[in-house]
């Protein structure tokens, strides 16, 4: 389970693209997101409520092969993420399978603590972790279950370490539920919510690079350095790498580029950046989608 585990880190941190400033917050309302495809329930702050859903194949080590679904969402500078892998294991063994999950994603960053506690009325592992994205430290706290033939990662992280001990994180981790009858969260990409644009028309990865930087900046503020600002243009040009061994390299790109472009025209600032973060799986499998015509 290691790979899938690891995958789980690297979309993590994708998902805090930047926001350094103020969560959700004193006085918050909460929402209820729920799957029915893994039956699960969660309450999350007002407006962090739509989750963008991707899902990622992986081969264990005994050589299977299985499919994890990633829930995420984010609210300025703290994220909620659910992992939901299907999966067959033997009831002696479900201990040692949960460690080494949860070994997988501590080695990807720093371990501050770790411990047991309980997930949907199961016996879980927690961990508490920091990593870097594009020069910053990002906290994290995740809790490992298998429940009813699925593994579970449920993780909270932020920019702001005092965060994992938050109402947010705690409403979060106290309101997950295994219901079977749980209700499918209605989902409305953000891109079809309001009128069709051509923002993205003719415009280049360089330019959307281009933007993700300037949007991050005005954000930060006099805390993103030039250096920070070179490692976030670097990093988003990095994303033609996942496409030039295609023929149709230019054209997948192109595709990706205008998909994020048209979903977050009209925003600036933090809301780009938070529009950027939710719409980049769905614009990869668009270029995907391109490649493959």
């Amino acid at each position: 389970m290691k790979r899938i585990f690891s995958v789980v880190v690297c979309f993590a941190v994708a998902a805090l693209v930047s926001g350094c400033s103020g969560g959700a917050g004193k006085g918050t309302q909460y929402e209820k997101y729920s799957s029915i495809a893994h039956k699960f329930s969660v309450e999350v702050p007002k407006g962090a409520e739509n989750f963008e859903v991707e899902t990622r194949d992986a081969v264990t080590s005994g050589g299977n092969s299985v499919t994890t679904t990633l829930y995420s969402s984010s609210l300025k500078d703290i994220m909620f993420m659910v992992a939901a892998t299907p999966v067959n294991i033997v009831s002696d063994n479900v201990k040692e399978s949960l460690e080494k999950g949860r070994d997988a994603v501590a080695n990807n960053g720093e371990v501050i603590s770790k411990g047991e506690s309980t997930l949907a009325g199961q016996p879980a592992l927690t961990l508490v972790y920091k990593t870097q994205s594009q020069g910053m430290d990002v906290y994290y706290s995740g809790v490992f279950a298998y429940v009813e033939g699925t593994q579970f990662q449920v993780l909270f992280g932020s920019t702001d370490q005092k965060k994992l001990e938050g109402a947010d994180a705690k409403r979060f981790f106290e309101s997950f539920k295994y219901d079977p009858e749980a209700a499918a969260q209605k989902e409305v990409p953000a891109a079809a919510e309001g009128k069709k644009t051509s923002a993205g028309k003719g415009q280049t990865l360089e330019s959307l690079c281009n933007k993700l930087t300037l949007e991050t900046k005005n954000t930060v503020g006099a805390a993103y350095t030039s250096e920070l600002e070179n490692q976030t243009r670097t990093s988003c040009l990095a994303a033609a790498d996942a496409y030039k061994s295609s023929p149709k390299a230019d054209a997948a790109i192109s595709v990706f580029v205008g998909y994020i472009m048209d979903a977050c025209d009209g925003k600036s600032g933090q809301d780009w950046i938070a529009c950027y973060s939710s719409q980049a799986a769905a614009a990869g499998q668009a270029a995907a989608n391109e490649m493959m015509k």
